[in-house]
């Protein structure tokens, strides 16, 4: 038996609509001069002016345009302080939640990202209070503890993980996805469906990243391709806000695995999406762990639809998990490569290297080589 600790942060308020209750949300926390974040995209087609028009008296910064930077989150800062801010809204995808964490963080707790990076003990005054009301399906950033950024020295991704960095709500309303793109749609669904799996298949799952993971399974595989088929198919979408909030809920219990260390690399060396990047990598890596723990392979080809699997021996039941991902990830538009995205393939070796040391390869079932990643990131390219 293998102890462990499991707990839900952020209160989660779902449903249509559901963008009335901030206003009850910002009274509870006091706020008399709330701040939306949010991105340039959400600014150009209204959706971040109607969450505003539910906090009449609330400013807008609608600075985001581009994954957390310590650059991006200085303008951040910059924008809370000048707006004498007490409370914060962050609307928008993981870039627009993660900035809205770590710049609510600085405004409380001063100091330099890259320092609170090395040493998240240091992180040690809660942040400006902030609701999270996501816009795309699947960093799960409104449920977690953590925040990542680019390091400008290094290009590379660095996270700080701190109970002071979580939001106190995450309000999750299918309704302002009607104008999402179906590319954002496939590449953050193809994220949560990463995260969900791998976290099923982690060192660090227990009984209750379980049931969260493997119920985001069972959503996305039914959700996804009508959701990237339609944004305004308000069932698809509610489905895959939750599925990726009980992804982000459990994966920093669980942990995930050598798909995301490997995306996380790439998305801190060059221009390609992180969903993207998990969504090339999972099928190599599901691979190389289905030889590993085939076992653990079953709850996962239950979830993902796949019939027979209490007949067929782990190791086929494994086989089958890969070729449905497979499927899954076509039939969202989602099959890409990584030469898709001008990755070179002499650059795959300095990958694999950067990637072999990511934290997130410390929970995958097999600990790979640098060689095995290497080889890894060129069954992807």
């Amino acid at each position: 038996m293998t102890n462990y600790t499991f707990a839900v942060g952020p209160a989660v308020v779902y449903g249509a609509g559901a963008i009335s209750e901030l206003g009850g949300w910002l009274d509870k926390l006091a706020a008399k001069h709330p701040m939306i974040i949010s991105d340039h995209a959400l600014a150009r087609a209204g959706v971040a002016e109607r969450v505003q028009a539910s906090l009449p008296h609330s400013q807008l910064w609608a600075g985001v345009d581009a994954e957390p930077s310590v650059d991006l989150v200085s303008s951040a800062l910059q924008a809370l302080r000048e707006g004498e801010a007490d409370a914060v809204v962050a609307v928008g995808g993981g870039s627009s939640i993660d900035t809205a964490k770590l710049a609510c963080a600085l405004a409380t707790n001063g100091g330099r990202l890259l320092d609170y990076a090395a040493d998240w003990s240091s992180l040690s005054r809660p942040g400006l209070p902030l609701v999270a009301v996501p816009t795309t399906v699947g960093s799960g950033s409104e449920m977690t503890r953590g925040a990542v950024f680019k390091d400008p020295v290094h290009h590379s991704k660095l996270v700080i993980v701190s109970d002071h960095l979580a939001p106190r709500a995450a309000v999750l309303d299918p309704t302002l996805l009607d104008t999402l793109p179906s590319t954002v749609t496939a590449a953050t669904g193809s994220d949560a469906l990463t995260q969900a799996i791998e976290g099923a298949l982690s060192t660090g799952a227990n009984a209750f990243t379980d049931a969260f993971h493997l119920q985001a399974v069972r959503a996305i595989s039914w959700a996804m391709p009508r959701a990237v088929a339609d944004s305004q198919d308000t069932e698809a979408m509610g489905a895959m806000q939750q599925a990726a909030a009980m992804v982000g809920a459990a994966l920093a219990y669980s942990g995930v695995g050598a798909a995301h260390a490997a995306a996380n690399t790439l998305g801190g060396a060059f221009p390609i999406p992180h969903g993207i990047a998990c969504a090339v990598m999972l099928r190599p890596v599901l691979r190389m762990n289905a030889s590993i723990v085939p076992d653990r392979f079953v709850p996962v080809a239950a979830a993902l639809g796949i019939e027979g699997t209490s007949r067929r021996p782990p190791t086929q039941v494994a086989e089958a998990v890969v070729d449905k991902v497979g499927e899954l990830l076509t039939s969202a538009q989602a099959a890409w490569r990584l030469r898709d995205f001008s990755v070179p393939w002499e650059e795959l070796k300095r990958v694999a290297e950067e990637a072999h040391g990511h934290s997130d390869m410390s929970t995958n079932p097999r600990q790979p080589t640098v060689d095995e990643v290497l080889s890894l990131l060129q069954e992807a390219w």
